[in-house]
């Protein structure tokens, strides 16, 4: 009987790599596309515009997280601006989506090969996984502070940034059991 067929890579990364992405993905980083290593390897402030379009219960308690988050409503976005600021072990992101924006604080993980997304008091634990055209991020768990939350009452988070036709693309989405689709976000930038 022939089991399973499995491989590993060894994630080696300077320690003191300051570039956050390069630490989450190792070696793997210099193997993403062109535009993918422009955006998250960048060294100092950046703002990027694009397009988006953004989906969500139309409830009136999930809409209201939403807007409390400065969350996209649902709909399409022609505007969109998101700023890179690198600063200390992790990058500020800041998304405007039309009129209404949100910020996040990304810095490195408790272990090699993941990092961390903080909203406010909640941080949620990511591992980055390579893929053919970039990488997703594969939820691991997620704090209140310095409190483990248990991954039960997590919501299902999926997230990817991939490059396509030379131009840098992602989409987001966060939906919980009890509540259905909070948000979901796609959008391109140039």
């Amino acid at each position: 009987m022939v089991g399973p067929a499995f491989a590993t890579e060894t994630l080696s990364v300077a320690e003191d790599e300051t570039v956050l992405f390069r630490r989450a993905l190792g070696e793997a980083f210099d193997r993403l596309p062109p535009e993918l290593r422009r955006i998250h390897g960048a060294q100092g402030r950046a703002t990027y515009e694009g397009r988006g379009r953004a989906r969500g219960s139309r409830t009136v308690p999930v809409a209201l997280v939403r807007r409390l988050l400065g969350l996209p409503q649902p709909g399409a976005y022609p505007q969109l601006r998101v700023t890179v600021a690198p600063g200390g072990r992790g990058e500020t992101w800041t998304r405007a989506f039309g009129d209404s924006a949100f910020a996040s604080r990304l810095g490195a993980g408790r272990e090699m090969g993941q990092f961390e997304e903080r909203f406010g008091p909640l941080g949620f634990t990511f591992e980055a996984e390579p893929r053919l055209a970039g990488f997703s991020w594969r939820f691991v768990g997620w704090r209140l502070g310095a409190l483990p939350l248990p991954l039960g009452l997590a919501p299902r988070l999926r997230a990817r940034a991939f490059e396509r036709d030379g131009t840098y693309r992602f989409s987001v989405a966060a939906a919980h059991p009890w509540l259905g689709l909070l948000f979901a976000y796609a959008g391109r930038l140039r």
